[in-house]
């Protein structure tokens, strides 16, 4: 992690599932703990996904109940 944990702050990822890369630069694009939100983009890495513009927005569900 480069940076806080904040907007903008970049990240280096060593990618280990079947995706087609071995890494991935990331950057945080948007943090939201009181609504489980965290989007990320990716901007730099060796990928050889061929998305234009690769955002990505995950929302996490609190299942307890």
């Amino acid at each position: 992690m480069l940076g806080n944990l904040e907007i903008g702050s970049l990240r280096e990822v060593d990618v280990r599932s079947g995706l087609p890369a071995t890494t991935s630069t990331e950057r945080l694009e948007l943090l939201d703990d009181d609504e489980h939100i965290l989007s990320i983009r990716i901007v730099g890495g060796d990928h050889r996904l061929k998305v234009r513009n690769p955002f990505f927005l995950f929302f996490f569900l609190d299942m307890r109940v």
